[in-house]
């Protein structure tokens, strides 16, 4: 069984789920378990959004549940969010390099980056997709001649199809930073914010060992951190569509 890049399981198993689900519902206010709700009765109406070309990325600073977050929605029969991948920002940089992805050599160059790109400290970023080479390199030879944006999407949506999901979304909170990038690359996308009350992020990120310093840098950081995924999300284009925050 795998795990993913926290140490837990990634199939937990029904009776696990609902304890998470307790246990995280109890803490998380009267608005934000109704935002939980709104994004899975969204992800469940065709009509509202396309749900292959419209992925849903959860964000956050670091310690503040995006994990558990993402094991919520995965409960969800048509969406399917690996763990964390952090190479799109990392990436994108190489578009040049790949071209239009209609030559084998161009595919190959970016499933060997997806090889080599640290998604955390300890994983790398295409086992994360549970694809083989043969079938990433498919998936995207379907989609050429296409851009990035393409090719990362048809690797995202062969791991969902992989587990008979219709659409995708992704779990990176460092991406919290990287909002307006992603939204221009995926102009249809939703993101998630999730919001923990910053005291207990201290304390957590202070017991994982993840920042050294005192008490206020970390808040600082935190601060820092949500500012940004407030600002950003606030300002995009049908916003109130387009971008949620839960907090707890």
């Amino acid at each position: 069984m795998k795990k993913d890049s926290t140490g837990n399981n990634g199939d937990f198993k029904s009776h696990e789920i609902s304890i998470l689900l307790k246990m995280s519902l109890t803490a998380m206010s009267v608005s934000s378990i109704n935002c939980i709700f709104m994004i899975n009765s969204q992800i469940k109406q065709p009509k509202a959004i396309d749900k292959v070309s419209s992925p849903i990325f959860i964000v956050g600073c670091d310690r503040s549940g995006t994990t558990l977050l993402r094991l919520m929605l995965n409960q969800s029969p048509v969406l399917y969010i690996p763990p964390e991948t952090r190479f799109i920002k990392a990436l994108v940089a190489n578009k040049v390099i790949y071209g239009d992805f209609s030559q084998s050599y161009q595919r190959h160059f970016f499933i060997r980056d997806l090889q080599t790109n640290k998604a955390t400290s300890k994983t790398f970023t295409f086992p994360v997709f549970d694809l083989t080479v043969a079938e990433a390199a498919a998936a995207i030879e379907q989609v050429a001649p296409t851009d990035f944006t393409g090719a990362s999407q048809a690797i995202f949506q062969a791991s969902a199809t992989k587990r008979n999901k219709q659409r995708w979304g992704d779990k990176t909170p460092h991406q919290i930073q990287d909002i307006t990038t992603l939204a221009q690359l995926f102009p249809t996308a939703q993101f998630v914010h999730i919001i923990r009350d910053g005291r207990d992020v201290a304390v957590s990120m202070r017991k994982a060992g993840w920042l050294k310093g005192n008490m206020l840098d970390i808040a600082d950081y935190w601060q820092k951190q949500v500012r940004a995924g407030v600002n950003a999300g606030k300002s995009l284009e049908n916003s109130q569509d387009r971008y949620y925050e839960i907090t707890y």
